[in-house]
């Protein structure tokens, strides 16, 4: 005779669904752990600025990644308003052992803003070479990011009144950064 419980359900087949939930589990976090890292370093264009969280070019493009059939983690490390000289001070904090790459990503108007302009260049080279030496791998979008900016009409789906991108205007962008990506994790 099969045990069973007070709603007819027998011992065996909790047994069986609790073991097969654990085997499910346990798969998940394989895949999980063996999908690559990347950090998406920036601003508020990084962040997404007035834009939901799936919405923003970090998370479009790990949508696009996984389409593609890559394994990848996006992690969004986009703070508003940052200088290169505060991505600089806060790179060793915001990227992970085990990540595979960093896009970074500036902004002229932050730069300006905070008269860091003079060393955009001399702080973007110190966090590659803290990345490199590392062994994470690093490619600079902000001329990428600042030409869509730039060419998207501001009256338009794609262009928040500010000037910052929406989720469309991310979409935009995303296309054009796969190919890179997948290049320097690899894939």
């Amino acid at each position: 005779m099969v045990a069973r419980n007070r709603c007819g359900v027998s011992r065996r087949f909790v047994v069986a669904a609790l073991l097969i939930a654990a085997l499910l589990t346990c798969a998940a976090e394989m895949a999980r752990a063996s999908a690559v890292t990347i950090v998406a370093l920036g601003t508020s264009n990084t962040y997404g600025r007035g834009v939901a969280c799936g919405q923003t070019y970090p998370a479009q493009l790990q949508a696009m990644l996984r389409a593609r059939g890559i394994a990848a983690r996006v992690v969004n490390a986009g703070i508003n308003g940052n200088s290169s000289a505060e991505l600089l001070a806060r790179v060793d904090a915001a990227v992970a052992k085990g990540t595979r790459l960093v896009i970074i990503e500036t902004s002229q108007n932050n730069e300006f803003r905070k008269h860091t302009a003079w060393q955009t260049s001399e702080n973007i080279a110190a966090i590659r070479s803290r990345l490199q030496a590392r062994g994470i791998n690093s490619i600079d979008i902000s001329g990428v990011m600042h030409s869509t900016i730039r060419s998207v009409p501001r009256a338009s789906d794609f262009k928040q009144p500010d000037g910052h991108l929406t989720g469309p205007g991310y979409a935009l962008l995303v296309p054009s950064l796969v190919s890179e990506v997948a290049a320097a994790i690899g894939k």
